[in-house]
């Protein structure tokens, strides 16, 4: 069995729900939660950050400079926690894991997957960057020595490459792509996937297609937009900023704009699409109650701006 392993600080409702959501699809021993004390409830398997905070990833802090629109604090550390996912598996003496965001809804029990035929599997999707495509780790599965070449690339690159990291944040300045990647750890996950690819590395891109059951089926990039492998591929509800989903049997399946319909195996209910955390755990069809929920966010937003 595949271990699952969350990494999140603070709480947070939609946490729990995610964690419940993995436990039932894929069983409480294989499900895991790096957290600390505000989160410690929220998973049987849980462990806290600090325990397993290496040198290396002091190192990487040190090293680190803030090229993003977002928060330093935040991107720091999104890529710490790559080191800190290193030492857990060391710790626990695995060979493989998954590594999983706080805001993804597993509908498949991927601890069973088999996945030796694979070094590493994350999602990338085409997008006009510099490395001409995405890859996100919101759902990415990891052989350990793997996992460790990539810290490795990523000390190299903070303590080594400043010049390659403004060339980097300079062409997505220029190129006015800074809303799909200023320079965050899926910046780097994407250059070091086609480094290691043209050296024979066995990948899994999650975002294509695969025949799993006499079906087809695919981890979902993020429910905010149509893409996943390519720009644009799937059916789209403009009212409710996100992905057409329609749960079938408890399971859920997105349509192509060419036609036809795939089944994802997680919904990334990334940024605003924590809020429909709830009906899609339930596997809801009732689109006025999304609706519902989006009006009713709305409406918060604009009365916490008014005050």
């Amino acid at each position: 069995m595949i271990p699952i392993v969350f990494i999140h600080r603070g709480y947070a409702d939609y946490l729990v729900q995610v964690i419940q959501q993995a436990v039932r699809t894929c069983g409480a021993a294989n499900v895991y939660l790096l957290g600390d004390e505000a989160n410690r409830d929220c998973c049987e398997n849980w462990f806290a950050i600090e325990d397993f905070v290496s040198e290396d990833c002091l190192r990487l802090e040190k090293a680190y400079v803030h090229y993003s629109y977002t928060g330093e604090q935040y991107e720091r550390f999104c890529l710490q926690r790559y080191f800190i996912l290193s030492g857990f598996m060391e710790y626990h003496g695995w060979s493989e894991a998954y590594l999983c965001d706080s805001d993804l809804l597993i509908f498949e029990d991927l601890a069973s997957q088999p996945m030796d035929q694979y070094d590493a599997a994350f999602s990338v999707c085409e997008y006009p960057v510099y490395f001409g495509e995405c890859a996100s780790p919101h759902c990415s599965y990891w052989k350990r020595e793997h996992l460790e070449d990539f810290t490795g690339y990523l000390l190299d690159i903070y303590e080594h490459c400043r010049e390659l990291i403004e060339t980097i944040y300079q062409y997505h300045c220029d190129h006015d792509v800074l809303w799909v990647s200023a320079i965050c750890d899926m910046v780097w996950l994407t250059g070091w996937k086609q480094q290691k690819v043209k050296q024979g590395m066995r990948f899994l891109n999650m975002n294509e297609p695969i025949e799993m059951n006499g079906e087809k089926v695919v981890w979902d990039h993020n429910l905010s937009v149509s893409d996943n492998a390519h720009m644009g591929e799937y059916a789209y509800r403009r009212s409710l900023h996100m992905k057409k989903v329609s749960f079938q049997i408890h399971k859920p399946y997105f349509f192509l704009q060419s036609g036809g319909k795939v089944r994802a195996l997680t919904l990334h209910c990334q940024g605003g699409k924590k809020k429909y955390v709830t009906l899609l755990a339930s596997c809801s069809n009732c689109y006025p109650r999304y609706l519902w929920t989006n009006i009713v966010d709305v409406m918060r937003k604009r009365v916490f701006h008014r005050h």
